[in-house]
């Protein structure tokens, strides 16, 4: 598995409006399991350099206990009524069990966090899209009470926005 999909499955790259702090923890939890990870590839190959069996390992990245595991779980609605959904749809999660397959036993645990990591952070930034969009439109009403409407105003009315 490559740095960036593990720290993308450990968080990092999730977010960019974190604190240090919690970037530094990450951090070293991903220093923590790539040095596991080299150890059990040592490991491995000094077994087969012994002609011992190989060894097996618990996954290096167990699953989130705090993230919904249930496949169409409820949307979660924040404050200002944006939907962000908490799992991936029925299709995604088939494409994603067909990708999965193709890795390495020992490889799908991170992978699979990796995608979910990534489907929150687009979910994420989906959500602040829709809250920026509301808050457009809700200005454009605005100016348009008032008798200011512009131009832009005007053409999105016009495609619908």
């Amino acid at each position: 598995m490559c740095v960036q999909r593990l720290l993308k499955a450990l968080g990092y790259l999730s977010n960019y409006q974190r604190a240090p702090e919690v970037d530094e923890q990450i951090q070293m939890r991903a220093d923590a399991i790539y040095h596991k990870m080299m150890d059990n590839e040592a490991a491995v190959a000094k077994a087969k350099a012994e002609g011992l069996p190989e060894p097996s390992f618990e996954p290096l990245i167990q699953k989130q206990a705090s993230a919904p595991q249930a496949a169409g779980a409820a949307p979660l609605a924040g404050a200002d009524g944006i939907v962000v959904p908490t799992e991936p749809s029925p299709t995604m999660l088939k494409e994603w069990k067909n990708m999965l397959q193709k890795l390495p036993e020992q490889d799908r645990a991170a992978e699979e966090e990796a995608l979910r990591a990534e489907f929150r952070a687009k979910a994420e930034v989906a959500g602040r899209i829709q809250s920026i969009w509301q808050e457009q439109a809700k200005a454009r009403e605005a100016r348009k009470a008032e008798g200011k409407e512009t131009m832009g105003d005007k053409l999105k009315g016009f495609i619908g926005k």
